[in-house]
């Protein structure tokens, strides 16, 4: 939900009130805000970027409508991702790319990301029980650019 503050017609100066059950609902409803009020947008670097020079200073944000606004998902999860992204770029990313893609998510909505991290030590484990050596695994795993490859059965040897 997306409503003006009780207090903001009082005090003179605009503010927004939006409330939501979880973190990623609370940052979709900014987004939305942002995007549909303030004309900002959010996007990756290579495609614009947060271009927020839209957005008016503290103290002038334009108001919602006198009930506000509900904003509701028309499904309970939004999936994002597949399973060669991981391969092509996720791989290489350090933790400031991760933190953007995570916010980037967040603000989107995104609650359902497709998370293959560590599938291969459990893997590991697994066939350590039975007696399949450390050599033989290293041989059957693929690295980094390949796991994708390596999880779909395409890579041989």
């Amino acid at each position: 939900m997306i409503s003006n503050h009780p207090y903001s017609n009082l005090l003179g100066a605009p503010e927004i009130i939006i409330s939501g059950v979880t973190g990623v609902e609370l940052l979709s409803g900014l987004h939305w805000y942002l995007k549909n009020l303030c004309g900002a947008h959010i996007s990756w670097d290579k495609t614009g970027g947060s271009q927020l020079s839209s957005v008016p200073k503290a103290g002038s944000l334009p108001r919602m409508k006198d009930d506000g606004l509900l904003i509701q998902r028309p499904v309970p999860w939004n999936y994002y991702q597949n399973a060669v992204t991981s391969s092509y770029t996720f791989a290489w990313w350090d933790w400031e790319r991760w933190e953007k893609e995570i916010d980037w998510m967040a603000l989107q909505g995104i609650n359902m990301p497709l998370a293959f991290t560590g599938q291969e030590a459990i893997w590991q484990k697994v066939f350590a029980k039975f007696n399949i050596s450390s050599s033989d695994l290293n041989d059957f795993f693929g690295g980094p650019a390949f796991l994708a490859w390596s999880r779909m059965a395409n890579l041989h040897g």
